[in-house]
């Protein structure tokens, strides 16, 4: 398995998860000043990921941002233990959880996201045209 040691190594292996999911992928999207590390577009629903090798507060922070652009929205973590706060807040928030298998360096749903419904239409058709940006630029994965 890969040694991972910073974000983008966790990004890539996650391409390739989301991507067997039967997403197609763009990476560093740009959403309200921010970038999202993630986006994943299945059957036009938006998945948003927000990617981290430690500090997941600071990735439900981020995904509170996103809610007003994406279907579903989810935290993806390279770690073997989870904290009970973590846990409590993923389910509070309804987002996904995705974790890393560290033996086998595969993904897994530890957490499936639940359909968000708080989309602001004039934001989603913004972070759209900036997805559709990446594309044009080739800055996606097709699945």
């Amino acid at each position: 398995m890969k040694t991972i040691k910073l974000e983008m190594d966790f990004v890539e292996i996650l391409c390739d998860f989301f991507i067997t999911e039967g997403c197609s992928i763009f990476l560093e999207v740009p959403s309200m000043g921010q970038s999202v590390d993630l986006v994943g577009i299945k059957s036009n629903f938006i998945y948003v990921v927000e990617v981290k090798i430690s500090d997941w507060r600071r990735a439900i922070k981020q995904c509170k941002a996103h809610e007003i652009v994406a279907d579903y929205i989810c935290v993806a973590l390279y770690r073997d233990k989870l904290s009970k706060n973590l846990e409590v807040e993923i389910d509070k928030l309804g987002y996904g959880l995705v974790l890393i298998d560290k033996e086998k360096g595969n993904c897994f749903w530890r957490k499936l996201p639940v359909k968000n419904n708080k989309i602001w239409q004039p934001q989603r058709k913004q972070f759209e045209k900036k997805i559709f940006e990446k594309k044009l630029n080739g800055g996606f994965y097709a699945n």
